[in-house]
């Protein structure tokens, strides 16, 4: 999954499976005993971002889970943002809703209690996190330049700061 994660860091989601292979060093049949095709590989890439993202704060109250869960989730959106991107324009809508459902799974109870807490705004819901994710992903991925810890920074600042009750 490593080297996956790096060609793919490296040559966009559109690399060929021979150099993802090359670098794993594997062979075509091994990798087909694991995995169908370019989507079940990257779906079990985001599998494991969500499970590292499932493990985020479990020492916090709930109230407070959701802003480490989206802080944890914004270095992730430069190593999840070219496969995701690439399942959202190949994969079938069941897989695509089951990764939502599975996020949302993950923010659901984070995201409820800050709700009662009066932390974040009444009207935020999963989808409008996963909206903010995604435009951390475009900072992250559209601006690779030296400063992009900054840029990625800085959007997650504009979206913290979106969230946040106002009275």
């Amino acid at each position: 999954m490593a080297a996956t994660r790096e060609v793919v860091a490296e040559h966009g989601a559109g690399v060929a499976i021979d150099v993802i292979l090359r670098k794993a060093s594997l062979g075509r049949g091994t990798f087909y005993r694991h995995f169908q095709d370019r989507n079940a590989l990257f779906v079990a890439l985001y599998d494991e971002a969500l499970d590292r993202l499932t493990a985020v704060g479990q020492d916090l109250p709930p109230e407070q889970r959701l802003v480490a869960i989206i802080r944890a989730a914004a270095p992730m959106q430069k190593e999840v943002f070219p496969f995701a991107s690439a399942l959202n324009r190949t994969a079938p809508e069941h897989v695509l809703r089951e990764i939502d459902r599975r996020f949302g799974q993950i923010i659901r109870e984070p995201l409820s209690a800050a709700k009662r807490a009066g932390l974040v705004r009444p009207d935020l819901d999963a989808d409008d996190i996963i909206t903010l994710l995604t435009m951390i992903g475009g900072a992250s991925v559209f601006r690779p330049d030296a400063d992009e810890p900054r840029h990625r920074g800085k959007a997650l600042r504009f979206v913290l700061e979106s969230i946040v009750r106002h009275p």
